[in-house]
């Protein structure tokens, strides 16, 4: 009698951005928001993780990805 494996899940990797998406996903982000206010705090936030975010190593955009530019914007804090 032959052993039943589980399924195994595939291995995704998370996704990659390039800045065209980028720049939809923020067209998309702020477009939401109805304070002029609140739009130009976000498009300041968003726009500092894009240039953090392009200036590090290919990475997948994940928590961990996350988790990392948090742990950069305290480590900046504390300079």
């Amino acid at each position: 009698m032959p052993s039943i494996r589980p399924s195994q899940k595939s291995a995704v990797s998370p996704p990659i951005f390039i800045i065209p998406e980028l720049e939809h996903i923020k067209r998309a982000a702020l477009s939401a928001l109805a304070s002029a206010n609140t739009r130009r705090a976000y498009k300041h936030a968003i726009d500092r993780f894009i240039a953090w975010y392009c200036s590090e190593p290919r990475l997948g955009f994940n928590r961990a990805i996350v988790l990392r530019y948090r742990s950069f914007l305290v480590s900046l804090h504390f300079r």
